[in-house]
């Protein structure tokens, strides 16, 4: 994408999802309610979150023909540490700044396959052998 806008997502241990918007270049809204997955396990040093976002669930426009293959992301990961009463995240922007969509991690993603209608339709599908997947988390332009 462009930065213009983003979408966000968090998944709280217990399971708890939210999502939401993003619209230049801080204002975050809750009242998008995408289609994603998420879910959160405690382990014996803490605790993970795991998310799953199909790449029809964000706009994400192709592009030119030659960049049809390259999807441009921009990436923002936090944690809000209860008993500390601190954000981590990265890369580190402080919630005081005025920028924020325009200085996320940038990250390019190449070879990204969407499919719509009949599942059965693409049951012969032969991937590439240099598809790469991946989960992305929190913040996607």
């Amino acid at each position: 994408g462009e930065g213009r806008y983003g979408c966000w997502f968090s998944v709280s241990l217990g399971d708890s999802l939210q999502d939401g918007t993003v619209l230049p270049e801080r204002k975050f809204t809750s009242d998008w309610d995408g289609a994603w997955y998420g879910a959160s396990q405690q382990t014996d040093t803490g605790w993970t979150a795991e998310f799953f976002v199909p790449w029809g669930t964000v706009s994400m426009p192709a592009g030119s023909e030659e960049q049809d293959a390259v999807r441009k992301l921009g990436l923002f990961m936090s944690r809000q540490v209860g008993y500390l009463d601190e954000r981590w995240s990265w890369p580190g922007l402080l919630s005081s700044e005025s920028k924020f969509l325009s200085v996320l991690q940038p990250i390019e993603v190449r070879g990204v396959l969407i499919f719509s209608g009949d599942p059965r339709a693409i049951s012969n599908f032969q991937a590439p052998s240099t598809l790469t997947l991946g989960l992305l988390s929190l913040m996607m332009l």
